[in-house]
């Protein structure tokens, strides 16, 4: 999940760095001389028009600040703060340790050191966040201030995430296959009245069917749209999938919009078979068959292989309840 970052920007250092590198963008001729190849590539797909945005830490004592930098990952958002207030967030889309890179945007601080453990950012957005306002999200003591560079845990974050609408559509921290198949396996084990889809589990299969596919589109209407009205659905029921089925990860979900093709799949009305939409269950009104009538015939998007299987299933399944 996003990691949230509270980043202290008062002194006149940092509202200097924040003017140059966020206010204003950083062209990429300037900085591509001292990026790697790795980076260079990475960052000339993320920022297409040669417009960046960059801040950095320095290593802090005893490296402190290197350990939470080492932390942070594309889609932690951090929060900018001055003057009893978080002003402005920002999501992560990458870093890297730079030394040099850091002294040609920022050159040294009073200690001889540089803001070396750089990162890149995107989706920056005005805010108006009193201190007081963060400390009772979080559970903080109401005079806690921000002082210095840190990584929320998981459980702060989130709650910030939440309560200020802070998360990115288009950014977001990978989840390892690993631990989403180990969530599942997990799963099995409990009770099947407290089964339910897992956290890392929903993550994963939004990050391989809506928000790492471009272009994002419904694999039902054939729209292409946000993130936000894209979501991953179980084509075959999921409390009907094996656990081999559950951690078919590729194919036992696709995109579908959430202005109908969804809750219309979900529920019956249609289907998908030899990879064209078909009616199933008949509706129950005019302006409800004239949606399902614009959709039917369509071709799935998303039809292959390796999901044919699941949507026969869906209806078979479907047609049986009829």
């Amino acid at each position: 999940m996003s990691l949230v970052i509270l980043q202290p920007c008062g002194s006149a250092d940092a509202r200097k760095h924040y003017t140059e590198t966020i206010e204003d963008d950083v062209n990429f001729d300037q900085i591509s001389p001292f990026l790697s190849e790795s980076d260079v590539s990475i960052l000339s797909g993320i920022y297409p028009n040669g417009k960046l945005k960059v801040w950095g830490v320095t290593p802090g004592r005893n490296g402190q600040n290197a350990k939470k930098w080492e932390r942070m990952a594309e889609g932690d958002v951090t929060l900018l703060a001055q003057k009893g207030k978080i002003f402005a967030s920002a999501v992560t889309t990458h870093k890297t340790h730079n030394e040099e890179l850091a002294q040609e945007l920022w050159g040294l601080d009073p200690n001889g050191q540089t803001w070396e453990y750089v990162y890149f950012l995107d989706e920056v957005r005005e805010q108006n966040i009193p201190y007081q306002q963060m400390n009772q999200v979080i559970g903080y003591k109401d005079n806690f201030v921000i002082q210095g560079f840190q990584v929320l845990d998981e459980s702060k974050s989130q709650a910030l995430l939440l309560a200020f609408d802070l998360e990115s559509d288009v950014y977001f921290p990978s989840t390892p296959e690993d631990e989403v198949y180990d969530e599942i396996e997990k799963q099995e084990t409990l009770d099947t009245k407290t089964k339910g889809r897992g956290r890392k589990e929903q993550q994963k299969l939004s990050e391989i069917h809506v928000k790492k596919k471009t272009p994002r589109i419904c694999s039902i209407c054939g729209s292409e749209l946000p993130t936000d009205l894209l979501v991953a659905a179980h084509i075959k029921k999921r409390s009907e999938c094996s656990l081999d089925e559950k951690k078919d990860l590729a194919n036992v979900a696709t995109a579908m919009c959430v202005l109908g093709c969804d809750s219309l799949f979900e529920k019956g009305y249609i289907g998908v078979q030899n990879g064209r939409v078909i009616q199933i269950k008949p509706t129950s009104t005019t302006n409800a068959q004239s949606h399902v009538s614009m959709l039917v015939g369509q071709n799935c998007m998303d039809w292959k292989v390796g999901n044919e299987n699941y949507f026969d299933w869906h209806f078979k399944h479907h047609s049986s309840l009829l």
